[in-house]
């Protein structure tokens, strides 16, 4: 991501996903491609790709599927090999994908392709500034620099279904 917002790729090609997007089919890519302009944020997880662009819409692909807008008004998005997060300009957020350990936080433990919001922690809500998602597991950080996790979480016995505050770390100097 250049700063002037275009997207570019290069490397390896072995499955296919700049296929959807160029002629190099199976190719390794050894000059960059332009993907696209007026890009904010790229997300990027395994065959997965996620961007936010400066109008705040969302489209996503995989080496399977073409560039497709999911949503519009995001601030930032973040991908994990199973599932996805927006953070909405409005400040709710929005969670797609597969729900295995309850990591789309709406307590209803279904996969789903289309975005649903993330529930509110039993807390009250909260001010998310940052986000983070890896395999079955899914982070916010808020504006007071609490970290609430869901889904799959170390030392759980059982998913998270709903946004939780996780313990605070100590940490030394």
């Amino acid at each position: 991501l250049c700063a002037d917002g275009t997207l570019w790729a290069l490397g390896r090609n072995d499955d296919d996903r700049m296929s959807l997007l160029s002629d190099d089919t199976g190719a390794t890519l050894v000059s960059p491609l332009k993907i696209t302009n007026d890009v904010a944020q790229v997300a990027v997880c395994g065959t997965k790709t996620a961007i936010v662009k400066h109008d705040g819409s969302l489209w996503v692909w995989d080496s399977k599927t073409p560039p497709a807008k999911l949503l519009d008004a995001v601030r930032s998005v973040a991908l994990s090999s199973t599932h996805g997060l927006a953070l909405m300009r409005n400040g709710t957020l929005m969670a797609w994908g597969d729900n295995a350990h309850g990591q789309l936080g709406d307590t209803a433990h279904k996969s789903s392709s289309t975005p649903v919001p993330v529930a509110k922690s039993d807390t009250g809500g909260f001010s998310v500034v940052s986000l983070a998602a890896a395999d079955g597991l899914s982070i916010a950080i808020t504006a007071d620099g609490k970290l609430h996790r869901w889904g799959r979480a170390a030392g759980a016995k059982d998913p998270r279904l709903f946004p939780e505050q996780a313990p605070q770390l100590p940490l030394e100097n």
